[in-house]
Formats: C-alpha cells, sequence, structure tokens
C-alpha cells in the first residue's frame, strides 16, 4: 500500500503496520483530501483512491486482497501544520 495526498503533505506520510500519519500544510481544508492509494493489480480498497475524503477524524481504508477474501484495515491520521 503506498499512498499520495493531494494537496501534497508538509511531512512524509509515516506508515506503521496499520497507521498512516500525515501532516499538511497550515490552512489545508483537510475536509476535501483526496488520497491516491496505490495496491496491487486485482486489490481493492474502500474508500475509494482519488475520492474527496474528510480527515477531520482518522478514516480506516479496508484492502481487500486479489483472492477477495483477505482483508486488511488501515486508518488514516491526517494532521494540520501549525502556523
Amino acid at each position: 500500500l503506498s499512498n499520495k495526498i493531494d494537496p501534497p503533505v508538509a511531512e512524509a506520510a509515516t506508515t506503521t503496520t496499520t497507521t498512516i500519519t500525515a501532516e499538511v500544510p497550515n490552512g489545508t481544508d483537510v475536509t476535501k483530501l483526496k488520497p491516491t492509494i496505490t495496491i496491487s493489480k486485482d486489490a481493492t480498497v474502500s474508500p475509494a483512491s482519488g475520492v474527496e475524503t474528510d480527515f477531520t477524524d482518522p478514516v480506516s481504508y479496508v484492502v481487500t486482497a486479489e483472492d477477495g477474501t483477505t482483508k486488511k484495515t488501515y486508518t488514516v491520521t491526517i494532521t494540520v501544520a501549525e502556523a
């Protein structure tokens, strides 16, 4: 699972086993971010990549593996840099 956020993050995203944290520049509206999520060819992710998402609170993404049954949940937390 790799990820990018539009607008770009102020600091590199940190990924642990199932937790992703990132900081966006001060003034960024975290209610309308569009993360780009890259997964393997036949896997799926929900919510979908590129969809405008409200990150006011942490958001959970469920990745379903190519076998269609194996699932893993990632929690994404976005913070806004101080001025």
